[in-house]
């Protein structure tokens, strides 16, 4: 069937349209979009109309494999663009490849899906993979900045920088104090609400830089996030008092307890700053969600900011995550959540 349709693309004459798949669910997907578009539109071989923007996540995508979506992409777009993100299913990323090939532009920072793309014969794709940056800042070094002289000389939009310092939990690096970055990408996720034409025309602003506009940008955010995390601090100290579940532990390999954990049970976004009333009794901060599916995501993060221990490493081996040494994820099945429940391991 791979063939037929690659048949088919071959001998029939392609349009100019290019479609661009983006993480909808944080700023770094939808800004590396937003970067991505605008640079096709100011490289003056697209318009608006050539480019179409598909916001997703990976549950969304794993449907969107299973419903045969990627043969449709084919005969329809000439290029495919993903942005931080991929297919849960790695079959799907090698499938993508196969059939758009050289047209195919990749542009992601989770290691896992790296590491399968190395194995499984789609790591040459075009684009760029890194671990260290997020997709802000890879989109922006593919298109903008290829060898690197922008970032190293500082010369990046600083508004970029934080955002993706956040993102990819790198902000030391980066010369960032935790607590700012946060609170810069919640107030810019205030302002722009993960509206990809928002974001959009953010970019172009950040790009043309008029009256200042990125220190003008970057100091609302921060005053908007500053306000919010007061806010968020508080109820999240309620929260762990109220409904976290103290009793999780760690195990290591010959099944001894490792590390203490603290898990909570919510929707929507979190990060390891939800733990810090209790960061002096649990080494760990867990959250648990529920996937429409039927499945479970976990996230889990270290409490202090300092400590070692590498969660991404930790869920890689144990169930087929990943992430930052800091911050890290990865996909259950509900029975799998259960005996989780029953052990609190």
């Amino acid at each position: 069937e791979i063939k037929k349709i690659k048949l088919k693309r071959k001998n029939q004459i392609m349009n100019n349209k290019i479609l661009i798949i983006y993480h909808k669910e944080d700023n770094d997907g939808v800004f590396s979009a937003s970067i991505v578009k605008y640079s096709l539109i100011h490289s003056n071989k697209y318009t608006d109309d050539d480019i179409d923007l598909y916001g997703t996540c990976y549950n969304e995508l794993s449907k969107d494999f299973e419903s045969g979506k990627l043969e449709k992409w084919a005969l329809q777009y000439s290029s495919v663009i993903m942005t931080d993100i991929s297919f849960n299913e790695v079959k799907a990323m090698k499938q993508m490849y196969d059939l758009f090939g050289n047209s195919f532009v990749w542009i992601d920072h989770h290691k896992p899906i790296i590491e399968e793309s190395k194995k499984n014969n789609f790591g040459k794709a075009n684009g760029i993979r890194e671990t260290t940056r997020s997709a802000i800042l890879l989109a922006y070094k593919y298109y903008f900045d290829v060898f690197d002289t922008n970032y190293k000389d500082h010369n990046i939009p600083e508004i970029l920088r934080i955002l993706s310092a956040w993102d990819s939990f790198s902000y030391e690096r980066e010369g960032y104090e935790l607590d700012y970055v946060r609170k810069v990408n919640i107030g810019v996720n205030s302002i722009c609400k993960l509206n990809i034409d928002a974001a959009y025309n953010t970019v172009e602003k950040i790009f043309d830089d008029k009256d200042n506009f990125v220190q003008k940008l970057t100091a609302d955010a921060y005053n908007q996030g500053n306000t919010i995390v007061e806010y968020e601090n508080g109820v999240s100290a309620q929260l762990c008092k109220q409904s976290g579940d103290g009793e999780f532990k760690l195990i290591d390999d010959c099944g001894n307890i490792v590390r203490s954990a603290m898990a909570l049970f919510v929707q929507g976004q979190s990060n390891s700053l939800m733990f810090n009333t209790v960061k002096d009794k649990y080494q760990n901060g867990i959250v648990f969600k529920r996937c429409p599916n039927g499945n479970w995501t976990i996230s889990l993060y270290n409490t202090n900011k300092d400590d070692t221990f590498d969660c991404g490493a930790y869920l890689e081996k144990k169930y087929k995550g990943g992430g930052h040494i800091g911050a890290a994820g990865c996909t259950v099945s509900q029975a799998k959540f259960i005996t989780m429940l029953k052990t609190k391991v």
